[in-house]
């Protein structure tokens, strides 16, 4: 009978070892926390804007949504993963063209700050 459970134990640690070879960890072994600013080409704080991580072109997840603040500032503390994607944060605020920037899981996972610019959008207003 033991030898039967070290097969089975060779086995299962077979496919977790092959499954962590192909596979993104889970979600929270990594996490995303970094803030800015928000502020006009003028300098001026942008506050209300609302500020998202998109993830290899999905939606936003509950913990990728924030807004700025009466100083235009804003902060995000999001799950993560330690592997390769995209992460996309986008600001969006009314009377403002959108920012869009796009990074590295990676650089996201390590990045402290990211101040955004909105440029007025004079078919906005």
């Amino acid at each position: 009978m033991l030898g039967g459970t070290k097969s089975l134990l060779g086995i299962f640690a077979l496919g977790l070892a092959a499954l962590g070879a192909v596979a993104c960890p889970p979600y929270g072994d990594a996490w995303m926390r970094f803030g800015g600013d928000v502020r006009t080409v003028e300098g001026q704080p942008v506050s209300g804007a609302r500020v998202e991580l998109r993830v290899d072109r999905h939606g936003p997840k509950p913990d990728g949504i924030t807004v700025s603040n009466a100083e235009g500032h804003y902060q995000f503390f999001a799950s993560s993963c330690p592997c390769d994607f995209t992460v996309e944060v986008v600001a969006a605020a009314p009377g403002f063209r959108s920012f869009r920037k796009s990074l590295k899981g990676r650089v996201a996972n390590r990045l402290e700050r990211l101040d955004i610019v909105l440029v007025q959008d004079p078919g906005k207003r």
